[in-house]
């Protein structure tokens, strides 16, 4: 028992979001149980191999071992956000125009680049993290897929140098983020960072699409030419207020009142639930621990045939 005690005293001291799935777990036998057995499978399934090929969402995809977000998810579940990959696989169409930040080793990048097989559409895939990027590259490839555009590059408000940490959930990795430190030893790297706007001065958009660890308020800053030259653009991201302090989160609501934005989806995975139309009043009524999935489109949008 004072281990236990030991232990939530830690995490209350040190990340209140790990305060919180600690007492959750020990609350909640069950919850644990299923995790040591998750993990059990997990271990049984990757012995001896640096990494696992599987098919998701119809395309192959490399699964590395030394991954312990996404690919650990994906070996266990063959799925990612159901919710969000429902919507996704709705609103994007093969004539589409698309950008995808964060592309991380491609889990929506490729089923992108499968929708857009037939159509006129292509897909710009945007990764930083070095080793993610290089899986994605594989996966591509693996697949056969012509129509992406693969960048190695951060993107941001402004172009500058920054620091860059890498977690061993690759997905986890993230810009140095000074309203949450890092709460496991983490390899820190320099990055250059761009932005949407100089990657992409003239070319039309369709869609952009992102998750970037509480950078979105920055990546939306350097995309105004992109959202004025598109008025049909429709943006879907993954909200993170816990990375955010208020202000921040302020100026999120505030970019998407102020650029004609609606709420479409409001995907909140961990209740299971969707909020079609969501009222942007009330976007940080409530602190979420976890993220939100947003999706954009004009308030005015008119009826386009992209079949």
């Amino acid at each position: 028992m004072k281990k236990i005690i030991n232990r939530l005293n830690y995490h209350y001291k040190t990340n209140k979001t790990d305060f919180i799935r600690v007492i959750t777990n020990v609350i909640n036998p069950f919850k644990t149980l299923k995790r040591s057995l998750e993990n059990y499978t997990y271990k049984k399934a990757i012995q001896g191999k640096s990494s696992i090929k599987k098919e998701i969402n119809g395309s192959i995809m490399i699964l590395p071992s030394d991954d312990k977000g996404l690919s650990k998810e994906l070996i266990l579940k063959g799925i990612r956000e159901p919710l969000c990959t429902k919507i996704f696989l709705k609103e994007c169409h093969k004539d589409m125009n698309v950008i995808d930040v964060g592309a991380n080793l491609g889990y929506y990048l490729l089923m992108e680049a499968k929708i857009m097989e037939g159509g006129k559409g292509k897909i710009w895939g945007i990764e930083p993290n070095p080793k993610s990027f290089d899986i994605l590259v594989k996966n591509v490839a693996l697949n056969k897929y012509n129509k992406v555009i693969l960048i190695n590059k951060c993107i941001g408000g402004k172009k500058e140098q920054t620091n860059f940490f890498m977690s061993n959930r690759w997905n986890e990795s993230r810009v140095e983020n000074k309203n949450k430190k890092p709460t496991e030893e983490l390899q820190k790297i320099q990055i250059e960072i761009d932005t949407l706007d100089n990657l992409f001065p003239d070319e039309k958009i369709d869609f952009v699409r992102m998750d970037v660890e509480g950078y979105e308020k920055n990546i939306l800053k350097g995309m105004n030419g992109i959202i004025k030259r598109n008025p049909h653009l429709k943006i879907f991201f993954e909200y993170h207020p816990i990375l955010l302090n208020k202000d921040e989160r302020k100026d999120i609501q505030n970019f998407i009142e102020n650029n004609g934005f609606k709420i479409k989806y409001f995907v909140n995975e961990r209740r299971g639930k969707v909020i079609k139309n969501f009222n942007i009043k009330n976007l940080n009524k409530e602190n979420f621990t976890y993220g939100i999935g947003i999706f954009l489109e004009p308030k005015y949008e008119t009826s386009i045939n992209n079949s």
